[in-house]
């Protein structure tokens, strides 16, 4: 949808450079334009050079100018002055139903960015690291710590071995006790937050595969990562909560690809132990 490209470009743009917000400020004001002008139309229009609208582009996580271009136009927007409200952040002055357009709108650009991000080799690939892991370990604070627990519920009923612990000096303890197969799950959306960079680092050195879920692939703790499931990134801090909100929708979205991933590469074992995890609590708690 064209909310994809435009409330991509919103959230990102306070973090480009000025050169590139420059470009992202043009292109929303004249989207309709856009994608009927090459790479040196755009660049002269803009008043910015060619390389920043090639960056523009792959910062958007496009392969170039052309396919962000055909991407937009493809979308057909129709975008006026109210349509555009849609995109900016919550105001108290906003209806009940353009509440529900701008959370909506900001949840499918959540899914779908992430979607477009991840690539199926890096989905397959934690699959697999699982698959090999004897025993794992999850860990995240704050609202990290919600989609850590949704990582354990789900694994947990497939009868996988899976370490919740509720601090970080027993997730730091982990590491070295639970040396068989052992893989650590660590999950912070802005890549920033320092124990969960230390978990990462310690099970660096003490060859512990990690994986990470993460919006920062550049940070500290994605360089200490043997592998990085990239999420949703959503705004700046100082913008309202909706970031939040999204971002967490992101990384949950990312946990259940993981899991029915992991589920399809031994379909008929785990099937079963779902079934036999829904069977007792059927037959006890309900």
């Amino acid at each position: 949808m064209a909310e994809t490209i435009l409330t991509t470009i919103h959230d990102q743009i306070d973090r480009m450079s000025a050169a590139l917000q420059k470009l992202g400020q043009y292109i929303l004001t004249h989207v309709h334009d856009v994608p009927k002008m090459n790479v040196s139309v755009l660049a002269e229009k803009s008043e910015v050079s060619q390389a920043t609208v090639v960056r523009f582009a792959k910062a958007l996580g496009y392969g170039g100018f052309t396919e962000f271009r055909l991407q937009l136009a493809s979308e057909n927007v129709v975008v006026n002055d109210e349509d555009a409200n849609l995109f900016s952040e919550i105001s108290p002055h906003d209806t009940a139903e353009e509440l529900k357009v701008k959370l909506s709108s900001r949840v499918e650009n959540a899914i779908t960015t992430t979607s477009r991000r991840l690539p199926a080799k890096t989905l397959d690939s934690a699959a697999n690291l699982l698959s090999w892991a004897n025993v794992m370990s999850v860990f995240g604070i704050g609202a990290s710590s919600v989609v850590a627990n949704d990582f354990y519920q789900k694994f947990s009923r497939l009868g996988k071995p899976v370490l919740n612990p509720p601090d970080v000096h027993q997730a730091m303890t982990n590491i070295v006790t639970q040396n068989m197969n052992h893989v650590m799950v660590l999950i912070s959306n802005s890549g920033l937050t320092q124990e969960v960079i230390k978990l990462a680092k310690a099970s660096k050195e003490n060859d512990v595969p990690t994986i990470v879920l993460t919006a920062e692939q550049a940070g500290q703790l994605s360089k200490a990562a043997t592998l990085v499931i990239p999420t949703d990134e959503g705004k700046s801090p100082d913008h309202l909560r909706t970031a939040a909100t999204t971002s967490l929708l992101s990384q949950l979205y990312v946990v259940d690809l993981i899991f029915y991933r992991y589920l399809q590469l031994h379909f008929n074992e785990n099937v079963s132990a779902l079934s036999d995890s829904y069977k007792i609590i059927k037959q006890f708690l309900k």
